[in-house]
């Protein structure tokens, strides 16, 4: 009980010592409903003593709840971690993939995501009111890259990879990656479709009408990916990848003009060169 108490009212900060602290009435606001506050950490005076603060965005009536804005947390994370749950508006569900270990490329890729500031594994979180993260579709161009674009992961790519990642790279890889996607989001969306019924009703405990939410709002989420990553999918033919890319980068995209066939019947001895 101790542990669970104080992981859903503390907060977090890197440069605070111990990393985790739970302060007088603010711990309050970390198990209310989400809202718009922002929770930072300051030093102040001369001895630089540590200070928290909750900066409201918004205009609130005195006397009012102020919600915290949990930075980005998945709703079933809000719901695990400080016993809330945003209820109605856009749905919700983490995503999370991997490099495998056993991946033929698995080194460079490893490489890549780190210079990137990102891990093997990575979570990203889905909502229904908007397209996938574009990192997430990045990371899975990587996570299917294969030997015909293996060419892109060398050395001297290395500051530049995952910039191609952020756009479409071939055709095979594009597809591949996004039927990855759509064929995780169905199976997790039929695992939550599978799963036991809540309790629900007039009678139903505030945990069990928690759960539901967090339920439907996953539910939302996948349904909205799959809805748009098939869409994206029809359109493979109309994207621009890595190889016309690079000829439009380099004006070689374009009729050859003239003056630029040579014709290999010319004898080209020294003697017969303009510049010599």
């Amino acid at each position: 009980w101790a542990v669970c108490t104080t992981s859903a009212r503390s907060v977090t900060f890197e440069k605070f010592p111990g990393k985790t602290l739970v302060a007088p009435l603010i711990d309050n606001a970390l198990t209310s409903a989400p809202g718009s506050a922002k929770v930072g950490l300051g030093f102040e005076g001369m001895f630089r003593e540590p200070r928290i603060k909750v900066t409201v965005s918004q205009t609130s009536k005195s006397g009012s709840m102020v919600g915290v804005d949990f930075d980005g947390k998945s709703t079933s994370k809000l719901l695990f971690r400080h016993g809330v749950a945003k209820e109605g508006g856009a749905g919700e569900v983490e995503a999370t993939f991997a490099v495998s270990p056993l991946d033929r490329f698995a080194d460079d890729k490893f490489d890549i995501l780190e210079l990137n500031g990102y891990e093997a594994e990575q979570s990203f979180v889905l909502r229904s009111d908007s397209p996938p993260p574009e990192a997430m579709m990045a990371f899975m161009r990587l996570v299917c890259i294969k030997a015909q674009d293996a060419f892109l992961l060398e050395s001297v790519f290395r500051n530049d990879a995952w910039g191609f990642m952020l756009d479409p790279v071939s055709p095979e890889n594009e597809e591949l990656a996004l039927d990855t996607l759509i064929a995780t989001f169905e199976g997790a969306l039929e695992e939550l479709l599978d799963a036991p019924p809540i309790p629900g009703g007039a009678g139903a405990s505030k945990r069990a009408k928690l759960a539901q939410a967090v339920r439907e709002s996953e539910m939302k989420a996948l349904r909205a990916a799959i809805v748009f990553l098939e869409q994206d999918k029809k359109t493979l033919d109309e994207k621009e990848y890595y190889q016309e890319r690079r000829l439009r980068s380099l004006n070689l995209d374009r009729p050859v003009d003239d003056s630029e066939i040579v014709d290999p019947d010319i004898d080209f001895r020294r003697e017969n060169v303009p510049w010599n």
